[in-house]
């Protein structure tokens, strides 16, 4: 972003010679591809992906309230990590399930089974997959634990967010309700008809962006289609702060699950 190419390249070339899979595909590094050795040092980044994704597969990590009861039947969160150099490790720094757990969920991570990076995933190079990925860690979940499968939420940063949307407009399940931090771009399944199909089944959501990032046209046109279709929704503006989770995020998560579960 420097345009300082030849510094770039050459630290890029010492990751991946390192044996460390790196994001060469993001647009800002496109201007690398004029360099000489290009060529050599993507071929090798492939062999390392196709390696990683040779193994990769969707893995999940459950939160139960603290006087869980198998006998009763909980309510159940899904969070989704962003995309890049992003895992549950990561995300679970900010996102963190306190908020669920005391309003007695069960909480669960997914981290997708598409790699981005060394030890970095992410959902939008193929929505589709991600779909299948949250399918099948769901189905997995509810053969172990005492789950509500009427009072399915689900939520994500990012990437994430934008998987969320995706996830809830291809009507996989039956979601009552979402909370996208940060959801800069529209799926191709958010359509008219879909918005009010979710809208019909009673789904509600917030949408939080950075007030730095603003304004997003393509969270302006979402939000005018809930508006159009009566999908009820919250947006919060978190002050001071970009494409990230603000510091009184655990505040903003409080009141976002108190506004879907209303």
């Amino acid at each position: 972003m420097c345009k300082k190419y030849d510094e770039c390249f050459e630290t890029i070339k010492q990751v991946i010679n390192q044996g460390y899979a790196f994001p060469l595909h993001f647009e800002r590094y496109k201007p690398l591809q004029q360099k000489h050795g290009y060529k050599n040092l993507l071929e090798q980044n492939n062999r390392l992906f196709a390696e990683i994704n040779s193994r990769a597969k969707a893995e999940y990590e459950v939160h139960l309230p603290e006087k869980y009861d198998p006998e009763k039947k909980y309510p159940i969160f899904i969070a989704l990590h962003g995309d890049g150099v992003c895992n549950i490790k990561e995300f679970s720094q900010y996102w963190k399930p306190d908020v669920f757990l005391a309003n007695n969920f069960i909480f669960v991570y997914i981290q997708s089974s598409q790699a981005i990076c060394h030890n970095g995933y992410g959902w939008l190079k193929d929505l589709v997959n991600a779909r299948r990925d949250i399918k099948e860690c769901y189905d997995s979940i509810v053969k172990s634990y005492s789950v509500n499968e009427s009072t399915i939420f689900i939520g994500g940063f990012s990437g994430g967010a934008i998987a969320t949307i995706d996830f809830i407009m291809s009507n996989v399940l039956p979601i009552k309700g979402f909370i996208c931090l940060c959801p800069h771009e529209k799926p191709e399944t958010f359509s008219k008809e879909n918005v009010e199909l979710a809208a019909a089944r009673g789904v509600k959501g917030i949408f939080m962006e950075g007030e730095l990032e603003l304004p997003i046209e393509c969270e302006e046109e979402m939000l005018r289609e809930f508006d159009e279709a009566g999908l009820c929704y919250a947006y919060y503006i978190n002050n001071g702060v970009g494409h990230r989770a603000p510091d009184d995020f655990d505040d903003k998560l409080r009141q976002a699950l108190n506004f879907v579960l209303s």
